[in-house]
């Protein structure tokens, strides 16, 4: 777990340099600086699928009344959370659509998990390329917020913004075949580490070579941005690189977590309480405008290691002693509802024991 939670803080970081600063690449500085964007959210979405997959393997129907549980909390408070003026497109709300796809997908089989998931790094982004360009206004919606109505929503959950269900569910069911490996074992992690790192270097080469050979473009009805690999482009190559890097950094983690444990304790501990500083710091964002985001890259650089800095305190003091307060917020209602689940089951027993008697 320590090694999980490690990469889970690896991308709260690199979602903090995407949020603090520029994306810019006119300087090296800029440009090393901006690698997480398009990156650190597709390290969560596979550790996302990870921990659903370690939610429901013991006991799947409860893991599976967990995460729609889970999902009935994050939609409105993700929504809720875009309405703020903080420049940010939230996630959290489409969490919700990621974790209710995980509990029905949670039954598949291992292989199963894994062919969907290939074939869907590639159909998923095709479909969308096909769907943005021939539906524009459909496909190419901005994020929603709680002011939308329930059908925009929906179709943008599933199509559109930055995170659309079509494209983003080839990186959660890919982290749901890889919690199904025997992680524990450092061959295995060391083999992720390696395969990820060849795979990401083999699909960046690939785009760059395709780009060359055929131009690049980013207009929405011309198939060569299919070749594409920028962030947030919703294509196959960026899908599959992206979900390689996640897994190479988590084949990374996963070795360097059982050496000096100790050591990697406060990033883990950042990754054990990702949501509440993630909430938190669009609080900040929205209530004290470039407090912490910069158009230069010194002072977000700066930003980004306070911010850190001060995460990793506060998680070092917290977690020992609990969840933090948006995940025991998630716990307290899956709790409330597993119990109203049960017993309702129990009731329906009892009915049914009482009329054969």
């Amino acid at each position: 777990m320590a090694g999980i939670d490690m990469a889970r803080g690896l991308a709260l970081i690199g979602m903090l340099a995407v949020h603090f600063g520029p994306k810019d690449d006119d300087s090296l500085l800029e440009t090393i600086y901006g690698l997480p964007h398009g990156r650190a959210s597709i390290l969560f979405a596979v550790v996302a699928g990870l921990g659903i997959t370690l939610l429901t393997q013991r006991d799947r129907w409860r893991g599976q009344v967990r995460l729609a549980s889970f999902a009935l909390v994050l939609l409105p408070l993700g929504l809720a959370l875009q309405v703020l003026d903080h420049g940010v497109a939230v996630i959290l709300h489409h969490y919700a659509a990621f974790f209710a796809v995980g509990a029905i997908a949670a039954s598949l089989s291992t292989p199963s998990l894994l062919g969907i998931a290939t074939v869907m790094s590639v159909l998923g982004p095709s479909i969308y390329f096909a769907g943005r360009a021939e539906w524009p206004d459909l496909f190419g919606r901005s994020t929603v917020d709680l002011l939308d109505n329930p059908l925009e929503i929906g179709e943008a959950l599933l199509f559109s913004g930055p995170y659309p269900l079509l494209t983003w569910i080839a990186p959660i069911l890919w982290g749901m075949w890889l919690g199904r490996q025997d992680l524990a074992r450092r061959s295995v992690a060391l083999r992720l580490f390696l395969i990820g790192t060849a795979v990401a270097v083999a699909s960046l080469l690939a785009s760059h070579w395709l780009v060359e050979m055929f131009g690049a473009t980013r207009r929405i009805d011309d198939w060569r941005l299919l070749l594409s690999s920028y962030a947030h482009s919703q294509m196959p190559l960026w899908i599959i690189q992206s979900a390689a890097i996640a897994t190479g950094l988590l084949g990374l983690c996963l070795v360097l977590s059982g050496f000096a444990e100790r050591l990697w304790f406060p990033l883990a501990a950042l990754g054990r309480m990702v949501l509440s500083l993630y909430v938190l710091h669009l609080v900040i964002l929205h209530a004290f405008p470039g407090f912490l985001n910069h158009r230069a890259v010194e002072p977000a650089i700066a930003s980004v290691l306070g911010y850190v800095a001060f995460g990793m305190l506060v998680a070092m003091v917290w977690v020992p002693r609990g969840r933090g307060p948006v995940e025991s917020l998630l716990h307290a209602t899956a709790g409330l509802i597993e119990r109203s689940v049960a017993q309702r089951q129990k009731a329906r027993r009892d009915e049914k024991e009482a009329s054969a008697r």
